[in-house]
Formats: structure tokens, sequence, C-alpha cells
């Protein structure tokens, strides 16, 4: 996996060391921003797709048609990439974009026999998700699975969204990867990094 994120952590238009303000109970800044690239390349973008789409047949285990929902607006290209993934294997699927108050294009497209998918770039809050997911809800859609770039593990927002949401929440990269990844190439900034998070999040020591 190190490979892979490489070519990622290497764009400078994707990592900024600088501090942003996470809404958590605590009130405890995290230094650390990682964020899909933007501009973005092809090749970052078919890294997307191939990772994306062996989670989605992992999970999808009936082989039912796939449905991609992309959250407006930076969803949009991760699912584009996946979907363009599965279509070179052979394996057909729909392609929606989730807009707040505006998800007719999702309703049309969605069937009750289809493994759908919801993506989006991050999740910090998750108030987003919360309020997509109900909207396509109260249109009897139901989404069996999200997907988004990164996993901080910060404050275990994944782990209560999953349990609240009752949908299983994966991600193309975990902080583990970005950690391993800053321990082979910049043993420096990595001591902080690990300390940062070692401090903060539950099951990262021994575990990188």
């Amino acid at each position: 996996m190190n490979n892979k994120i490489k070519f990622f952590l290497n764009d400078e238009n994707c990592f900024q060391k600088r501090q942003i303000k996470l809404i958590n109970p605590k009130g405890i800044n995290n230094p650390y921003d990682f964020k899909t690239p933007s501009p973005i390349t092809s090749k970052q973008l078919e890294l997307i797709g191939n990772l994306g789409m062996d989670i989605i047949l992992k999970h999808n285990k009936d082989n039912k048609k796939i449905h991609l929902i992309g959250i407006a607006s930076r969803g949009l290209h991760m699912a584009t990439a996946i979907s363009l993934a599965l279509e070179k294997e052979s394996i057909s699927n729909n392609l929606s974009i989730a807009k707040l108050d505006t998800n007719e294009d999702v309703c049309m497209k969605c069937s009750k026999q289809s493994f759908n998918v919801l993506i989006d770039n991050s999740i910090k809050t998750g108030n987003t998700l919360k309020k997509t997911i109900k909207q396509l809800t109260s249109k009897q859609i139901k989404i069996d699975i999200i997907i988004h770039l990164y996993d901080f593990n910060v404050f275990h927002t994944n782990q209560k969204l999953s349990e609240e949401l009752n949908i299983k929440i994966e991600s193309i990269f975990t902080i583990k990867h970005v950690i391993n990844y800053f321990r082979q190439y910049d043993k420096l900034f990595y001591a902080k990094l690990f300390k940062f998070y070692n401090k903060y999040c539950k099951n990262i020591h021994n575990k990188t």
C-alpha cells in the first residue's frame, strides 16, 4: 500500500501541514490535513478506481447490479473513477450524483435490486452524509455501503456513524497507511504525526 499511497502523499496538492479545526467534543486541533488532490491526475484517479472497486466487490456478495452515488461535488470524480474501473472489468454499473434537496437523478436510476454505494471525499462531522442518507431513505433508496478516501481515525467518527446509520463505512486509505508511508520516507515527520495520532486515537500503537 505504501507504493500506492505514494501517488497521493508525494503530491503537494494533497497534503498540507497546516492547522485545521475539527469539530469534536474535546475541541482538539488536528495539525494534519489530508485531502483529495486538486487538480487530480489520471494516475491518481485510476488508483482510486481500482481500490474502490476492490472494496465494492468484497461486499457485494450477491453480485447485484452496482449503483454508484457520488456526493456533490467532491465525491463525483471518485465515483466516476470507480465506475470506469468496473466497466474495464466488464462489470456493468450505474452512476448518479447526490445533491442535497435534489436527488431526482438518483431516484430515477435506483432499483430495489441494486447494490447502492454512496461515495464521498471525506467524513469529518458526518452531517452532510447523514442529511444525504436521510433524503435518500425518504425516497426508499437503501444505501448498502459508504466509501470515502481517507479514514483519519480521529475520535472514531466512522465507527460511531456506521453504528448510527447501520451502514458499513470503508475508506480507500486509513491513517495507518499514511503513518506507514512517512515512517519509510520521512522519519522526522513520521515521529510528529505518530505522536499526535497515538495521543488521540486508539489502536494506532504497535499496529502501524
